[in-house]
């Protein structure tokens, strides 16, 4: 899978950048995770997908991110 960023494994000799950048993946990550889990509430059939194409996931992904923008914009009137 191409444009992954993985953390650093802990081997007991990070360097102070390699544990600085481990702390913002994870919390990036959580950020990421509670969007997916907000996405998945709202759009249940999210749960029950299974997808082989990258394409395919992204698209739909994006798809649930726009419709949940459009609610929260329709909300705010």
């Amino acid at each position: 899978m191409t444009n992954v960023l993985t953390p650093f494994k802990d081997n007991g000799h990070l360097t102070p950048q390699q544990v600085r950048y481990n702390v913002r993946h994870a919390s990036l990550r959580s950020s990421i995770e509670r969007a997916f889990g907000i996405l998945k509430a709202k759009f249940r059939r999210l749960n029950y997908l299974d997808v082989q194409s990258l394409q395919t996931a992204n698209l739909i992904v994006a798809a649930a991110c726009t419709l949940h923008n459009f609610t929260l914009a329709r909300e705010e009137r």
